[in-house]
């Protein structure tokens, strides 16, 4: 068992150094920086989702590289944004872990917000009046993580 453990550390140190190498562009000088979706939609490189009803189930770290939020990022775009979902810890990540949240508007953009930690933890069919439903959302990518559809 000791050897399993020290087997996947040296894997896990493995994967990081090469994470980290690989950011550094290996020595290249012509190392092209990763670039998001949502930071290419920011910056016009490629459109924005339009056509309809665009709900996102979004939270605090929904961000571009420069920190603007994905709700601001789409709307200025040009997207229908009508409706937000929250996920544990609320749409702007201030509530308590486990704390029920409750459906409410965000006080940001004034848009309908379903909570997805109250006493549902999936939408309802009356909250998909949408014709796309975006998530944006980073895990830890741990099994125990939060996120998960109950």
């Amino acid at each position: 068992m000791t050897h399993r453990i020290v087997a996947a550390v040296a894997l896990l140190g493995l994967a990081v150094l090469g994470s980290w190498a690989c950011s550094r562009g290996g020595g290249d000088s012509r190392a092209v920086p990763i670039q998001f979706g949502l930071d290419r939609i920011a910056s016009a490189e490629v459109p924005p989702p339009a056509g309809g009803r665009i709900g996102l189930i979004v939270h605090a770290a929904s961000v571009t590289a420069d920190g603007s939020h994905a709700i601001d990022v789409l709307r200025t775009a040009g997207s229908n944004v009508t409706k937000l979902f929250a996920p544990e810890h609320g749409l702007r990540s201030r509530a308590a872990d486990g704390e029920h949240i409750i459906d409410g508007h965000d006080p940001v953009s004034g848009l309908p917000v379903v909570s997805l930690y109250g006493e549902s933890r999936k939408p309802r069919a009356e909250d998909l009046d949408l014709h796309a439903l975006m998530f944006d959302l980073q895990g830890a990518g741990v099994r125990f993580y939060p996120m998960s559809a109950r």
